[in-house]
C-alpha cells in the first residue's frame, strides 16, 4: 500500500576533481538558484578603479571648462561651445525653469542611477530576486510554457542563454519530485509541466549534444518516478523525448532501430540515448513514432521483452565496467607501488566531454533502476546502487596511491558518479526490495507458520537490506514508493 513519508533533500552534483571527496549539500536549502560567479573580486576591483578614474576625469574637465583653464585651442573652444550651446539650455529647460518641482524627476533619476551603479560596482543584480520570484510563479503554469520558450528562443538568438529559467525550473522540479515521492499524487501534473519546460529549453539548442542529454536526464528521472507511482502522466510524457534522441543518434550515424537492435552497452552518450528510447517505449510511447514502419526489425526490437532485456544488458554492462575500475583502484590501495593497471581503463570515459559526465552518470543509474522496476528486481537495483557506493569509497581512498595510469580515469569516474546515488535512488531501490520481500512472504504464508524461525529470521534478514537503503536516504518503511500488499499477522 502507499504510505506517506517525510520529505528529504536531494544531493548536489559533486565537483569533477578526483580527491578529496566532495561535501554533500542540499540543493533545496541552498540559495535559489545556486549561482556562484567566478572572478567577482577582480571585477569589483576593476570597476571601482575605472569608476574613480572616470569620475576624477569628469570633475577635472568640468572645473577646467567652467574656469576657462584650457586656453584657446580648437579643442578647448569646441568644449566651451558645447557647454554653452548644449549643457546650459538643457539645464535651464529641465531644471531651472521648473525648480523646485524639477527636483522630483532629477531625484528619481539620480536614485535609480545610484542604485544601478552600486549594484554594478558590487557585481550584484538589481532585479535578480524579483526575476526569481516571478519565474518561480510562472514556470509550473502550462499555458505560459510557450511564451517562456518563445522569449528564451529570442534571448538565445541575442547570445543570452536562458540559464536562470533552466535553474529555476530544475529547482521547482526537484520540489515537485519530493512531493510526488512522498505520496502526493497531485504533484504529478506539476512535475510533468516542469519536465516539458526543461525539455523545451534544451530543445532550443538541437545541435548541442549536451543539451539533448540534459533533456533526456530531466525527462527520464520524471518518467521513472511517475511510472513507479503508477501515475497517468508517465504515459503522457513518454513520447516527449523520442524526437530529440532520434536526432542525436542520427548525428552519430545510427537510426533508432539500429541502436535498439545492435547497440553495445557502454558509458557513452549513444548507449544512454538508446536506453532513453527503450524507457519511452516501455512507458507508453508508440513505436510508430520512430518513423521506421518499413523496417522489418521494428516489431522485434520494440517488443516489451526485448526492451527490458536491452535495459538489463546495458545496466549489467555498465556495472561490470564500473566494477573493473573499482577493482583496479582497490589493487592500488592494497599495493601502492605496483604499476600494473589495466590500460583499457583509460578509454572508459574517453568518448564523453567532462561536462557531460555527471549527466551520463544520472542517465545510466536511472536506466538501471528502470530496468529493475520493469523486472521487479530489488537485487538489480541494489547491485547498481552498491556498485556506485563501492566506487565512491575506492575513489576517496585511492587518491594518494593511484598509479599514473589511473589518475585520469578516476578523475572522470568521479565526475560521472559524483552525487550518486541520490536519496530518491535509494528510495526506489528499497521500495523494490520491500515489494519483493512482501511477495515472498505472502507466498510462504500458507506453508510456513508466522512464528517459525524462517519467518522471524530469514525475512527479517532480507528486510535489513531495504532498511539500510531507507536509512541511507534518511527515510523509513513508510517511504515505500510502490503498491505492495500489507505483510501483517493474519
Amino acid at each position: 500500500m502507499r504510505r506517506p513519508f517525510a520529505r528529504h533533500s536531494g544531493r548536489a552534483p559533486a565537483a569533477p576533481e578526483p580527491w578529496p571527496p566532495p561535501l554533500q549539500t542540499s540543493a533545496l536549502t541552498a540559495p535559489l538558484p545556486r549561482h556562484v560567479p567566478h572572478g567577482r573580486l577582480w571585477r569589483i576591483t576593476r570597476r571601482v578603479v575605472a569608476g574613480v578614474l572616470l569620475g576624477g576625469a569628469l570633475i577635472a574637465l568640468v572645473v577646467a571648462v567652467r574656469s576657462k583653464l584650457l586656453g584657446t585651442t580648437p579643442l578647448a573652444m569646441l568644449l566651451y561651445q558645447t557647454h554653452d550651446s548644449f549643457y546650459l539650455p538643457l539645464k535651464g529647460y529641465t531644471f531651472t525653469r521648473f525648480f523646485p518641482g524639477s527636483l522630483v524627476w532629477y531625484g528619481l533619476i539620480a536614485t535609480l542611477f545610484l542604485l544601478w551603479y552600486t549594484c554594478y560596482l558590487a557585481d550584484r543584480s538589481l532585479v535578480r530576486r524579483a526575476h526569481l520570484a516571478l519565474l518561480r510563479q510562472t514556470v509550473s503554469l502550462g499555458p505560459l510554457r510557450s511564451a517562456l520558450l518563445g522569449v528564451s528562443r529570442l534571448l538565445l538568438r541575442l547570445g543570452l542563454p536562458p540559464e536562470l529559467l533552466r535553474e529555476v525550473a530544475e529547482h521547482e522540479r526537484d520540489l515537485a519530485t519530493l512531493r510526488l515521492a512522498g505520496g502526493d499524487d497531485g504533484a504529478g501534473p506539476r512535475l510533468s509541466t516542469l519536465t516539458r519546460l526543461l525539455v523545451g529549453v534544451a530543445a532550443l539548442r538541437p545541435d548541442d549534444q549536451h543539451a539533448t542529454l540534459q533533456a533526456a536526464d530531466a525527462w527520464q528521472r520524471a518518467v521513472c518516478l511517475l511510472a513507479a507511482r503508477d501515475h497517468r502522466e508517465a504515459a503522457a510524457l513518454a513520447p516527449l523525448i523520442l524526437p530529440a534522441c532520434a536526432r542525436a543518434l542520427r548525428k552519430h550515424g545510427l537510426t533508432p532501430i539500429d541502436a535498439l537492435a545492435g547497440q553495445a552497452p557502454g558509458l557513452g552518450a549513444v548507449p544512454c540515448l538508446t536506453d532513453a528510447i527503450r524507457i519511452a517505449l516501455l512507458t507508453g510511447a508508440d513505436p510508430a513514432s520512430l518513423g521506421a514502419d518499413h523496417d522489418p526489425r521494428l516489431g522485434a526490437v520494440t517488443a516489451r521483452s526485448a526492451l527490458t532485456q536491452g535495459l538489463l544488458a546495458a545496466a549489467e554492462g555498465r556495472r561490470a565496467q564500473v566494477d573493473s575500475l573499482r577493482a583496479a583502484l582497490e589493487r592500488a590501495i592494497a599495493r601502492p607501488f605496483a604499476q600494473h593497471a589495466d590500460q583499457g581503463l583509460s578509454t572508459m570515459f574517453a568518448d564523453a566531454a567532462m561536462d557531460e559526465l555527471p549527466t551520463l552518470g544520472r542517465l545510466a543509474l536511472s536506466a538501471a533502476l528502470m530496468a529493475a522496476f520493469a523486472l521487479r528486481s530489488g537485487d538489480l537495483a541494489q547491485g547498481a546502487v552498491e556498485s556506485l557506493d563501492a566506487l565512491g569509497l575506492a575513489l576517496a581512498l585511492a587518491g594518494p596511491v593511484a598509479p599514473p595510469a589511473l589518475v585520469e580515469p578516476a578523475r572522470r569516474a568521479r565526475a560521472w558518479a559524483g552525487g550518486l546515488p541520490t536519496p530518491a535512488d535509494r528510495q526506489l531501490t528499497a521500495s523494490l526490495g520491500l515489494a519483493r520481500i512482501t511477495t515472498l512472504a505472502l507466498a510462504w504464508r500458507p506453508f510456513v507458520a508466522y512464528d517459525t524461525p524462517v519467518r522471524q529470521a530469514d525475512l527479517a534478514l532480507a528486510e535489513a537490506r531495504s532498511d539500510d537503503q531507507f536509512r541511507a536516504a534518511g527515510l523509513g518503511h513508510d517511504a515505500n514508493l510502490l503498491d505492495t500488499a500489507e505483510d501483517t499477522h493474519p
